[in-house]
This record gives structure tokens, sequence and C-alpha cells, in this order.
């Protein structure tokens, strides 16, 4: 094994992503697994679109549920209930909306289904929110 490879695996690190990182994204997709259809395909659906907008987000569980993060908290969630609730936490950079009309800052939504406009939200929520590190 060369010193290199030895330091990778004391660290964690394989590729670039350690090796809490692969286990929190197994237990992630795991309990999207778990959820019944349609809402499996749903949560599938939407890990990849928040991955695809901000790759530096990292997977893992958040009370139980989907949770996203840069590096500290956990910023991003999505989970199911009567309907599936997609949202930011308060560690998220929330500020209101330029132009809104009032000092309401928009946190979290329920999705019964995705459509193609409903995935350009999605990811466009996870791009324009500053995300912390």
């Amino acid at each position: 094994m060369t010193p290199s490879n030895r330091s990778n695996q004391l660290s964690g690190e394989q590729g670039g992503t350690t090796v809490v990182e692969k286990k929190q994204t197994t237990k992630l997709l795991a309990k999207l697994a778990s959820w019944p259809a349609p809402y499996r395909e749903v949560g599938e659906r939407i890990h990849q679109i928040v991955l695809d907008a901000v790759p530096a987000l990292r997977p893992k569980l958040w009370y139980g549920e989907a949770g996203y993060a840069v590096s500290g908290p956990v910023q991003i969630f999505f989970r199911v209930d009567q309907y599936m609730s997609f949202g930011l936490t308060e560690k998220a950079q929330l500020s209101v909306d330029d132009g809104a009309p009032d000092l309401l800052i928009e946190s979290a939504w329920f999705i019964k289904e995705l459509d193609g406009p409903t995935e350009k939200r999605i990811a466009a929520i996870v791009c324009v929110k500053r995300l912390a590190e």
C-alpha cells in the first residue's frame, strides 16, 4: 500500500468522496427506496435534481428524512407525509425575494407529482438560495 493510499484510507477519502459521505448517500437512497409509489420515484428524481443543481451538496439523513448540506448543517430537505414536502432549513441563507410585495420568506413547498416546470423550479430554488459552508 502506498503512503498516499494509506492516507486516503485513514481519512476515509476515496475519489474525493469520504467513506462517511458514501454511507450517508447509501442510507438516504435506502430511505427513498422505502417510500411507497409514486413518492419513491419522485424522491429519487428530486435527489438527482438537487445534486445536479449544486454538486457540492452532500446527502445525509436529517431527522430520518432526506437532507442535503454543503459541509455543515442540513440546508435542504424533503420528506413524505400525506404529500411530499420540500424545503429549506433555517441554516440556508434565506432572504426576502427581490420585488416581493411582503416580507414573507418562502421556505417550504408541497409536491404531489413532478413535471418539467416543477423540476426546473426545484433546481432554481436550490441554486438561488445561498448555501452556507
